[in-house]
């Protein structure tokens, strides 16, 4: 037996093979491996390596390719006039390109790597044994000569490290093995063969996000107020529904990015009226609408210039049906159904909208700042800032000429009276971080506003927050005319 080893020494992979076998199959095939050892125990030399090649072609002679999935799923790739495969069926759909080279490359250059056997009657009465009688996988290709293979995969291999799987060629008597990277790149289900156009969400330009449930009833929206272009406009967000209030700037960054993320998953079919139905979609369970308002867009190419792009006005709507599995759901979008990731929709469409409302009353960064104006039962106090950009000295930069810097100054002034501007700046960084204390009662009622302040952006934005007596310590908060929250008094700390 030491001797029947060396002479297979040469070709490790077939005894891999035959012990495959081995384990595989009942006593009845047993004597496929016995007679094997008898013959080479004769003195029948060791079989020449017998791994080779079934078909040698370039990928564009791959005229017509059907896959059939184990299960019923049948798909047929066509090469059209221009050159181009197309999926049968969906001929107008663009196909995903990586997977349509795989499936092109795999069936143009098909390798086996061992013959099991050239004996027709030793197998083929016995196909269930290699997971042959109901085949993984088929695949029939047609090259442009008209000549035709027709392929059936089997089961892979039950031993560790081993990786391969049975396959036969229709016509052909031999049993080959395959290594599974053949099957897997051919194992493509049809809808992942659909190239999904992801939306192009610009963040910059994203002025409404609204949500809606089965009945069209607005559940959800945050409104930008005023321009895109302004320059504090992500400081100007407004929660409209289930309630007004103004949004916390956080927490609209953070929405913001989210709808500017939405991936679509993997396409279904295109929006079809037996589609929504199978899909849940005849009345959406909500839909979610994001407002892109026009604006422009830049990028510096790989030459170095920066080009611009203008964009119409634009809405992206997004109709959300039944869960496929708990990790995503369907959705209507563009006249296409797709699945999309649960967790994706689900920080817009679930989010509760009581964490997304400021709980800063100053919603005006300092930098932001064109006047703020203090009304009290004394009168009025006005603080107006003015800013001057003025050259600094210059200052020297590694590896590059010395470059000058430019500064901003700052003057402020209280009731037409130049204050100084590091006090001013001190005691408003102190309001910015005031958070309210809690969420009024539902029976509290409004009294007198005892202190009211006005703040103007530079954009021309105006935010108000007004302070009423609620109980013995706490004032109550009405900013921009709504009223939630209550504040301790005082708690606003006091302006040079």
């Amino acid at each position: 037996m030491e001797e029947i080893r060396k002479k297979n020494h040469g070709r490790p992979l077939k005894g891999w093979m035959i012990l495959a076998l081995a384990l595989m199959i009942a006593a009845g095939s047993v004597w496929l491996a016995v007679r094997a050892v008898e013959n080479r125990e004769e003195g029948i030399p060791a079989q020449a390596d017998t791994r080779g090649t079934l078909v040698d072609r370039e990928t564009e002679e791959l005229n017509r390719a059907t896959v059939t999935l184990r299960g019923g799923e049948t798909w047929t790739l066509n090469r059209g006039e221009d050159g181009v495969l197309r999926l049968a069926g969906n001929e107008d759909m663009a196909l995903d390109e990586t997977l349509t080279a795989k499936i092109a490359d795999a069936l143009c250059n098909i390798v086996f790597e061992d013959v099991l056997t050239e004996d027709g009657q030793e197998w083929q009465t016995r196909r269930e044994e290699f997971g042959l009688a109901e085949p993984t996988l088929i695949a029939e290709a047609r090259y442009a000569d008209g000549t035709e293979i027709h392929l059936r995969f089997g089961d892979e291999s039950p031993m560790e490290d081993v990786t391969f799987c049975y396959m036969e060629a229709v016509g052909d008597d031999r049993l080959f093995a395959v290594a599974t990277s053949l099957l897997t790149d051919l194992r493509v289900e049809r809808a992942l063969l659909i190239s999904v156009t992801q939306p192009d969400i610009h963040q910059a330009r994203l002025d409404r996000i609204t949500v809606t449930d089965g009945d069209g009833t607005k559940t959800l929206e945050w409104k930008l107020q005023g321009s895109i272009m302004d320059q504090d406009a992500a400081e100007n967000w407004l929660l409209t529904a289930p309630f007004v209030y103004p949004a916390d700037f956080d927490t609209m960054s953070s929405l913001r990015e989210q709808a500017a993320g939405i991936r679509l998953g993997v396409w279904v079919g295109p929006d079809s009226m037996e589609n929504r139905q199978a899909c849940g979609l005849v009345q959406p369970r909500q839909t979610l609408e994001i407002h892109l308002a026009a604006g422009s867009t830049g990028q510096v190419s790989a030459a170095g210039v920066y080009n611009v792009q203008d964009w119409e006005e634009e809405s992206f709507l997004f109709e959300i049906g039944d869960e496929k599995n708990e990790m995503s759901e369907y959705v209507a979008f563009r006249g296409q159904i797709y699945t999309i990731s649960r967790f994706t929709v689900e920080a817009l469409t679930e989010a509760d909208p009581m964490k997304t409302v400021a709980r800063y009353p100053v919603l005006t960064p300092l930098n932001s700042l064109a006047s703020l104006t203090v009304e009290t039962r004394q009168g009025s106090t006005v603080y107006v800032l003015s800013r001057e950009e003025v050259s600094g000295e210059l200052v020297e930069a590694e590896e590059t000429e010395d470059e000058q810097t430019d500064e901003v100054l700052l003057t402020v002034t209280k009731n037409g009276e130049e204050i100084e501007t590091a006090a001013f700046e001190a005691a408003y960084e102190r309001m910015l971080v005031v958070t309210v204390s809690g969420r009024l009662p539902a029976d509290w009622e409004k009294q007198e506003t005892e202190t009211r302040y006005v703040f103007q952006s530079v954009s021309g934005a105006v935010h108000t927050v007004e302070l009423s007596p609620w109980d013995g310590i706490h004032d109550a908060v009405t900013l921009d005319g709504e009223t939630i929250f209550y504040l301790i008094q005082e708690g606003m700390g006091e302006l040079p």
